[in-house]
């Protein structure tokens, strides 16, 4: 039940390119200045990710590339990992903090250790940073000198100065573009040149990402759709992600529409009849629309285009709600469509907190409301098929304890497979059978709860007025939702005693 009712939390939150901060020891004061000083661009709507790491620091081996895909058959659409190890594993920018004067007396064996910790960075980071595009992600790394002499930076009247950056850029191998300077005023960190280094690194960050996205592109040009067609899929996922993880301060609306523009692409590739979808890859297919489609939503949302998100939604659920799979799981069906619904108005009531304006005949309690019905569905369901579960003839319990599942969406008993038919009928059975067990366990009561509650908030701010009121407002007033919400969960814990 675990992909028909959880959206993963990478996909809810918000890409920023993400940038490793290494070299600054917490237990120094002027260190765990700076550290909080970058922490400052930490809010909601900040365009970088910085994670302070040690020297020790470690990011996911890359795969070696493939020569061909002419014989490449995929196993799945999506790595449940992928996602994840992007947003917060695999850095697009490796900013190296040495503290080091131009002036000090050591500055030979200065240059000599900062020279051996970049040399460091490039060894953990090794497939990554070496070799041409396709075969790594080339992270960027940077160098920025703690300096508590202020002297001119480099190039702005201070030859000495620039012969030694020359010098110690030579001597890492990195570009005098990657060499950055954080004066210190009497030990204090100031602002303006955090502020700078902070664009410095979101510009390397866009770099590394736009390079992704080629990467990814030069991949999809050796396609076939007769064979790749989850490839493409795939693909234009994450061209779609790494486009998304590019910020753009000065043309954010611009940036949206290209994001936009990828995702639809990926989720044009997933409808249009080109994947094959059968009750062995229905669970996989829906789960990944899910995703895309909210995507697509918040990104409406974000650009203010509310009626377009809504539109989406409905095309989107035109097109699975009647896809329900095997009956024997009818109730996994409807626990998807509960999750849909309840997962677009938390994206529909975010818009309204931060002033897009909800009308009589648009707002979140609908979508709420609809999510709450759709779990009473699944528990009339689930009643329905499992009922007779300790009557039948059950298969021996699955043993999954090993099973390490690669892609969003499959089935624990049969990963990676992509036939019409499940490979094995008993292993099918014992794994539906499974599933029904879980279900009859589920509290329904503290899932229906909340949502009615939340749809009668919103049914009470917008008044709908007789000529335009909804069915559910027909039967029920609001004070009657709540009480009934009321009645439910209680009934619900006098079950547990």
């Amino acid at each position: 039940m675990a992909s028909a009712c959880v959206f993963p939390e990478e996909i809810l939150k918000r890409p920023r390119p993400l940038v490793f901060l290494c070299g600054l020891d917490q237990t120094n004061r002027t260190h765990s200045a700076i550290g909080e000083s970058f922490s400052s661009f930490h809010k909601p709507n900040a365009s970088l990710s910085s994670k302070i790491v040690d020297l020790n620091f470690e990011v996911p081996k890359p795969k070696p590339k493939k020569g061909s895909y002419e014989w490449y058959i995929p196993k799945g659409i999506l790595k449940m990992g992928w996602i994840d190890k992007h947003l917060n594993h695999v850095p697009a920018v490796v900013a190296v903090f040495f503290e080091l004067n131009w002036d000090d007396s050591d500055l030979p064996a200065k240059q000599s250790e900062c020279v051996a910790r970049i040399e460091r960075i490039k060894q953990t980071l090794q497939g990554q940073t070496m070799g041409p595009p396709q075969n790594g992600h080339q992270t960027k790394i940077v160098l920025i000198l703690i300096q508590k002499r202020v002297i001119l930076p480099a190039g702005e009247d201070s030859p000495q100065a620039s012969d030694y950056a020359a010098q110690l850029c030579d001597a890492c191998g990195i570009s005098p573009k990657s060499l950055l300077v954080l004066p210190l005023s009497e030990g204090t960190v100031m602002d303006g040149y955090i502020k700078r280094i902070h664009e410095e690194l979101l510009a390397l960050a866009n770099t590394y990402y736009t390079a992704q996205v080629r990467v990814v592109r030069s991949h999809k040009d050796n396609l076939n759709k007769t064979t790749h067609a989850l490839l493409f899929v795939r693909h234009y996922i994450k061209i779609a992600f790494f486009s998304e993880m590019q910020q753009n301060p000065n043309r954010p609306e611009a940036q949206t529409e290209t994001v936009l523009k990828y995702y639809k692409q990926a989720y044009g590739n997933l409808t249009d009849g080109t994947v094959r979808i059968y009750d062995t890859n229905l669970m996989e297919v829906k789960t990944i629309a899910g995703f895309i489609n909210y995507k697509i939503c918040k990104l409406y949302f974000q650009n203010n285009q509310p009626l377009s998100a809504i539109k989406q939604f409905k095309l989107f659920l035109e097109y699975f709600k009647l896809k329900h799979g095997p009956q024997q799981l009818i109730f996994e069906h409807y626990a998807w469509l509960s999750k849909q619904f309840s997962i677009f108005a938390e994206l529909f009531e975010e818009a309204v907190n931060i002033g897009l304006s909800a009308i009589q005949l648009q707002h979140p309690g609908f979508y709420y409301q609809q999510a709450a019905y759709l779990t009473m569905q699944r528990r009339e369901s689930a009643t329905m098929v499992c009922g007779n579960l300790y009557s039948s003839q059950q298969q021996p319990p699955l043993d999954l304890s090993d099973v390490q599942l690669e892609f969003w969406g499959q089935r624990p008993w049969r990963p990676g497979i992509q036939s019409i038919d499940p490979p094995d009928l008993q292993k099918e059975k014992a794994g539906i059978e499974m599933l029904q067990q879980a279900e009859l366990s589920v509290k329904y009561s503290p899932i229906i709860t909340p949502l009615l509650f939340s749809a009668v908030i919103y049914f009470k701010v917008n008044h709908l007025n007789s000529n335009h009121s909804s069915q559910f407002e027909k039967i029920y007033s609001s004070s009657q939702v709540a009480l009934l919400a009321a009645l439910v969960l209680g009934l619900e814990m006098l079950k547990r005693y």
